[in-house]
C-alpha cells in the first residue's frame, strides 16, 4: 500500500520506500506491466504470473504460445536491491514504461508498481472511482444480511 514519489539517481537506480522493501529482501523481478508501468514481484510472485499466463494461453486463440512466454520473460528483469533498497531500472524497461527520471511507486497488492507520474494512475478516471469510493465507505457501517 502507499504512494511515494522518488527520482532516479545518476545510475538510473530506483530506491524502495522502506515499507515496501521487506518482501524483494532476497530479489525481486521487474517487467513491464499495462498501464504502461512496471511491475515489481517477488521472485515467487512472478512465477505466480508466468503459471497464470501459462494457464490461459492455451485457450486464449493467441497465435504461437511460446512466443508469448518468451516475450514475458525478455521484458523482465532478476535484481536485488542492495542494502539501502537501491536496483537499477534497465533503461529498456524504463523507456517502454515512458519512465524518464521522476517515478511514482505504489504499493499494488501483490507487486509494486513504478510509473511516470505524468501518466499515473494510467488512465483511470480518478473522479468516478473517488465517487464510487465515496459510496462504498458511506455503505461500510450498515448492517450486513
Amino acid at each position: 500500500m502507499d504512494t511515494f514519489e522518488h527520482v532516479l539517481d545518476a545510475k538510473g537506480r530506483a530506491v524502495l520506500p522502506t515499507s515496501l522493501r521487506p518482501p524483494f529482501a532476497e530479489g525481486a523481478v521487474v517487467t513491464l506491466w499495462d498501464g504502461p508501468c512496471l511491475a515489481v514481484f517477488t521472485p515467487a510472485g512472478f512465477e505466480d504470473w508466468r503459471t497464470f499466463l501459462a494457464g490461459q494461453l492455451p485457450s486464449s486463440g493467441f497465435d504461437n504460445l511460446g512466443a508469448h512466454v518468451r516475450y514475458v520473460n525478455a521484458r523482465s528483469a532478476a535484481f536485488r536491491p542492495d542494502g539501502q533498497g537501491r536496483f537499477v531500472l534497465p533503461d529498456r524497461l524504463r523507456h517502454a514504461a515512458g519512465i524518464e527520471r521522476t517515478i511514482t511507486i505504489t504499493g499494488a497488492g501483490n507487486r509494486v508498481e513504478l510509473w511516470n507520474p505524468a501518466s499515473y494512475p494510467g488512465g483511470i478516471d480518478t473522479e468516478e472511482m473517488e465517487q464510487n469510493i465515496t459510496f462504498l465507505q458511506a455503505t461500510y457501517d450498515l448492517p450486513r444480511t
